[in-house]
């Protein structure tokens, strides 16, 4: 998430890969009987952000930093395209009626070539593997069958989705349209590399890598998992992340689990407190992180505001490092899963 370069990276590449960080469980309620996309706008947001700021887009669809009507509907038909729906005949014919739309399109896809139809694929791939894993409830089905099994199921949930975040219902109450996406795609900006800088305590003790650095920054309870230590840690830099999306600082923000679970490389279906939460790291005597709540899909959390005054957790761009060399720890995200841990570029 510190790089969202890196992050997008996942959504456009390796649409079969067993270890994805789009997380299959979590996205999909683990293929409930019902068809679901538990989460997607957050990844929708980031590859319409690629897009729309792209050189080549915002030559075309800008003017004096506004967004042209052609630049909303090449950035739905791409988005269409990534999930694999099958684009309305009307929607087609918009589409050839202003060619550099298309091309325009085209020309993201040739940059992302495993992008096309990755979410259609994805989801059919991670179907197959859902049978496979309970062969007693699809007893006697072989890979053929299977292969239709996903495509049928693929079919039912993109007959929902599609006109959902197709609708003309743009801005309504919690929907999720492309129209609220791309909304929120232009208010971020373009995907950014960053870094997070903790000040260190006076009379620090060396540190030679990630592990070494919670007994610096954490008060763990005895016995305490390291990889429970890491996903506080990615806890609180998400939280400073999300914070720069409402203005003003607030002290709590909306948990988005299916990012944050991606980068954890944890797959978890139902995203309870367990999964994320834990009391067990400190500072002072008090928790580190506290939340309201504990929704399937809405949690609000936040972080002791005298512990962020104290390690500061600042987030940094690459040319702003050698003002923070000296007296912070500065952490260099390196993907998702347990065994990419966030690497301390200062040592």
């Amino acid at each position: 998430m510190l790089d969202e370069i890196l992050e997008l990276d996942a959504y456009v590449s390796e649409p079969e890969s067993l270890c994805p960080r789009l997380q299959p469980k979590l996205l999909t309620d683990d293929f409930s009987s019902v068809p679901k996309l538990r989460g997607l706008n957050q990844i929708l947001t980031l590859i319409a952000r690629d897009f729309l700021f792209s050189s080549y887009a915002e030559t075309v669809f800008f003017n004096d930093g506004l967004i042209s009507d052609e630049g909303i509907m090449a950035a739905k038909i791409l988005l269409n395209r990534w999930c694999g729906f099958d684009i309305k005949k009307d929607t087609e014919d918009k589409q050839k009626a202003v060619s550099f739309v298309s091309e325009t399109v085209d020309r993201w896809f040739e940059t992302h070539p495993e992008a096309d139809h990755f979410l259609k694929r994805f989801w059919q791939f991670h179907f197959c593997e859902h049978m496979e894993r309970n062969k007693k409830e699809y007893t006697g089905y072989n890979e053929t069958e299977k292969n239709k099994r996903a495509d049928l199921a693929w079919k039912e949930c993109e007959s929902g989705y599609y006109l959902r975040y197709n609708s003309a219902s743009a801005y309504g109450a919690e929907s999720i349209t492309y129209e609220n996406v791309i909304a929120d795609a232009l208010n971020t900006g373009r995907l950014r590399t960053r870094y997070c800088a903790i000040k260190m305590p006076e009379g620090k003790r060396p540190v030679r890598d990630i592990s070494e650095l919670y007994d610096q920054i954490f008060e763990c309870v005895k016995g305490t998992n390291k990889n429970i230590k890491l996903r506080m840690l990615k806890n609180i830099i998400a939280f400073r992340l999300w914070q720069q999306d409402h203005p003003g600082g607030q002290k709590e923000v909306l948990l988005q689990k299916l990012r944050l679970f991606g980068w954890y490389g944890r797959d978890d279906t139902d995203g309870k407190r367990e999964a994320w939460y834990s009391d067990r790291i400190r500072w002072d005597g008090r928790p580190v992180m506290y939340c309201t709540g504990d929704g399937s899909d809405f949690v609000k959390f936040g972080i002791d505001g005298i512990y962020l005054d104290r390690f500061g957790f600042t987030l940094i761009d690459e040319d702003e490092i050698d003002g923070y060399r000296d007296d912070h720890w500065i952490l260099k995200d390196r993907g998702h899963g347990k065994d990419n841990l966030l690497e301390i570029i200062n040592n």
